[in-house]
C-alpha cells in the first residue's frame, strides 16, 4: 500500500477517534504531561498562517474551561524543583515580535488573564534586519511571474503565487549563515529584477520598545530569540555567543526584568547541538524551547517542545487535549 494512502487512513482514523470521545480519552491520559504551545502571527480576519480574532477567542475559550494555563517561567521552577506543575498545564508561546501580537491578541490573552512568553528578535525590534523568511515572502510576491532561482549551482523556475515555491526556497537556505542567506535573497531579487524594500513592510513589522516594556508590565514574560534570527547550527561559535549575550542584555536593558529563557530559531533538531544548549546555560539562560514535538522528554530544559496551534480547531484540539502528544510517543 502507497505510504501516502497509509497516511490518510491514519488521519481518518485519528480524526474519528477525536470526533467520537477521543478528546476527552486524551485529555485524561495525559493530564499530568505539561504541553507547550508555540504561536506566530494573528489578526482581526481570516487570513492564511495567522490565528484570527475570532479563532483565538474560540480557542482561549477551551483553554480557560478545560485547562490550568501557567507561566513559562512556573513550569519551569516546577522542573527545576521536580515538582509536578497543576494538571492539564498549558503553556502559551508566542514568536518573532511581530506587531499583531500586540494590536491582536495581547488584548484576548490580558481579558481572559492567561500568561503568555513572547520570544523576541531584538535586531528586529532595533529595526537593523528584517525575518529572512519574510524576505523570502516578500521576494515571491513582488515577482510579476515565474522567479528563476540557483539551487546547487542550477538554475530553477519557480511559479511566484505557491506556497510549494517558499518552501523549496526555505529548505535550500535552512543550513546556509544568515550571511549567506541574504546574499542569496539579495542576488534572487536582483536577477529577477525585484526590488526588495530595505524596510521592513508594514505586513511583517515588529513590536516597538514601548510595546514591549507595556506587555512586559502586564501578564507577558519576554524571552530571548536571538538577534538576527539565525539558525545557530549554520553559524560560528563566536556568532552564536554574540547572538545568545546581546539579545538577553539588549531586553535586559530595555524591560529592566531578567530573561531567563529562549527560544532556538526555526527550532527544529537539525538547527542546535549540545554544544548550543551548553552556550545557552553559560549564557544564564534557565531554559530554552524548539519548535519541535518529536522529542517529548521535559528531562533536558534546554531542549523543551512545543506544538505549533494555528488557525485550524481540530489541530489545536488535538494538540491542546493531547492527542498529538499520545501519537507521539508511540512514535519515538
Amino acid at each position: 500500500m502507497p505510504l501516502q494512502m497509509i497516511r490518510k487512513i491514519k488521519s481518518r482514523i485519528v480524526r474519528f477517534f477525536c470526533e467520537f470521545g477521543g478528546y476527552k480519552v486524551a485529555h485524561k491520559l495525559t493530564r499530568n504531561q505539561p504541553k507547550i504551545m508555540m504561536m506566530h502571527r494573528f489578526s482581526e480576519e481570516p487570513k492564511a498562517g495567522y490565528i484570527d480574532r475570532k479563532i483565538l477567542r474560540q480557542q482561549i475559550a477551551i483553554l480557560k474551561r478545560d485547562f490550568n494555563v501557567i507561566a513559562f517561567s512556573e513550569l519551569i521552577k516546577c522542573l527545576k524543583n521536580k515538582e509536578n506543575p497543576p494538571e492539564n498545564s498549558i503553556v502559551l508561546t508566542v514568536d518573532d515580535g511581530y506587531m499583531d501580537m500586540y494590536s491582536f491578541a495581547f488584548e484576548e490573552f490580558n481579558r481572559a488573564g492567561l500568561p503568555v512568553t513572547l520570544f523576541v528578535t531584538t535586531g528586529f525590534i532595533d529595526g537593523k534586519c528584517w525575518l529572512w523568511p519574510d524576505r523570502v515572502s516578500m521576494l515571491l510576491k513582488l515577482a510579476s511571474s515565474d522567479v528563476e532561482v540557483n539551487f546547487f549551482k542550477e538554475n530553477k523556475i519557480l511559479p511566484s503565487g505557491l506556497y510549494s515555491s517558499w518552501q523549496a526556497i526555505n529548505n535550500y537556505l535552512l543550513p546556509l549563515s544568515l550571511t549567506e542567506k541574504n546574499h542569496w535573497i539579495d542576488q534572487c531579487a536582483e536577477k529577477n529584477n525585484i526590488l526588495l524594500p530595505k524596510e521592513v513592510p508594514d505586513e511583517y513589522a515588529p513590536l516597538t520598545w514601548t510595546q514591549i516594556q507595556e506587555l512586559s508590565e502586564s501578564n507577558v514574560e519576554i524571552g530571548a530569540h536571538t538577534v538576527n534570527h539565525p539558525i545557530l547550527s549554520a553559524e560560528r561559535l563566536s556568532d552564536v555567543e554574540f547572538e545568545l549575550v546581546e539579545s538577553k542584555r539588549r531586553l535586559e536593558s530595555m524591560i529592566n526584568k531578567a530573561v531567563s529563557s529562549f527560544c532556538y530559531p526555526n527550532g527544529q533538531l537539525d538547527d542546535f547541538n549540545s554544544e548550543t544548549e551548553a552556550m545557552v546555560e553559560k549564557a544564564n539562560y534557565q531554559a530554552a524551547v524548539m519548535a519541535n514535538c518529536d522529542c517529548l522528554s521535559m528531562d533536558n530544559p534546554f531542549a523543551l517542545p512545543r506544538f505549533a496551534i494555528g488557525d485550524d480547531m481540530y489541530q489545536f484540539k488535538k494538540s491542546v487535549y493531547g492527542v498529538q502528544w499520545i501519537a507521539k510517543s508511540f512514535t519515538t
